[in-house]
């Protein structure tokens, strides 16, 4: 048995220690972070107050000056010319988000039914119990329904974050129109059932709408 150098440290059986020392701040050394942030939800509308960008009911139109460095290189004269460059871009966003479907190859599959049933139990807002309680439907892990995008600060310096699916018009989940074929002669529910993914009480809720798919 040997030490480590520290008082009440001990290495054993040849296995190292790693030590960590926290500086605990006193309640007086504490301050407000000016950088905070705080979010705002889905209800707000988002406008850009710029020359760049142009509002119509029917489009969100903008202007984007893309900058960069294009170098020229002379190996003779070892010598690198570096060339500023600028390209403007300009985009065009129709604001009425169009209806779109989905076709899925393969729909009576694990992927295909499990994505069926999830979207329907979105749509519908449909709950089920577990050991753990009332279980509510969720786009949790969706990139666009449950994450947020810094957008800038505000006067008192705090970041701004917004919904993702509020930059700009965006299809919502739930407005999918779902289609599909598959080699196998089953039903949706069947296929659910097969899946073993969902909760039993979550399959026998989904079967009215499953089942005629």
């Amino acid at each position: 048995m040997a030490t480590n150098g520290h008082n009440g440290l001990v290495k054993q059986n040849s296995k190292s220690t790693a030590i960590v020392e926290v500086n605990s701040l006193r309640e007086d050394n504490q301050h407000v972070n000016p950088a905070d942030h705080y979010g705002v939800t889905s209800d707000y509308s988002i406008h850009v107050d710029s020359n760049n960008t142009i509002y119509s009911n029917e489009y969100i139109e903008s202007k984007y000056m893309y900058e960069m460095n294009h170098c020229e290189v002379d190996h003779r004269a070892q010598r690198v010319e570096i060339v500023p460059r600028k390209y403007q871009y300009n985009f065009r966003t129709q604001r009425q988000v169009q209806r779109t479907g989905v076709m899925l190859v393969g729909w009576a599959g694990n992927n295909g039914s499990t994505f069926t049933g999830a979207t329907i139990a979105n749509r519908e807002k449909i709950t089920w119990m577990r050991k753990e309680g009332e279980q509510f439907p969720n786009y949790y892990g969706s990139l666009t329904q449950s994450t947020t995008i810094r957008i800038g600060s505000d006067n008192e310096g705090k970041e701004v974050h917004i919904p993702f699916n509020t930059i700009l018009p965006m299809l919502h989940p739930n407005d999918i129109v779902i289609g599909g074929w598959d080699i196998n002669s089953a039903n949706l529910y069947e296929a659910m059932k097969r899946a073993y993914v969902f909760d039993y009480e979550l399959q026998e809720k989904l079967k009215p709408k499953m089942a005629e798919l």
